[in-house]
């Protein structure tokens, strides 16, 4: 549909929707809203461990310390709207929060260079 990926105004969370319904469909008919949510939960995980393992690997190249645990997180950054985050374990979710924040607030002491225009 000639959407640019980098679109801000552009909700990819409906794409996701929809793709994990005919993934769900695919596999033996429709599934009730709250086993949708659990398939797209699981369809999300093994998408964010796949970015994770890019992002640690990335990270480890640089010179960064991280292990999978911080490089999970911030591969979740940005998908806290989703269902798959919703329905994720509360203490796995405060532990990826508290990640994030983390690595949020002190980015800016690890900065090299200048801010892009």
């Amino acid at each position: 549909m000639n959407i640019a990926p980098d679109d801000p105004n552009v909700d990819f969370s409906i794409l996701a929707d929809q793709w994990s319904k005919v993934v769900a469909e695919s596999n033996g008919g429709p599934l009730p809203p709250n086993e949708l949510a659990y398939t797209q939960h699981e369809i999300m995980s093994n998408l964010i461990e796949t970015m994770a393992e890019y992002i640690e690997s990335f990270s480890s190249n640089k010179g960064y310390n991280i292990n999978m645990i911080q490089a999970e997180a911030m591969a979740w950054i940005g998908l806290d709207d989703s269902i798959a985050w919703t329905v994720m374990d509360q203490n796995l979710k405060e532990t990826y929060e508290n990640i994030i924040d983390y690595e949020i607030a002190n980015f800016d002491i690890l900065a090299i260079g200048s801010e892009c225009n």
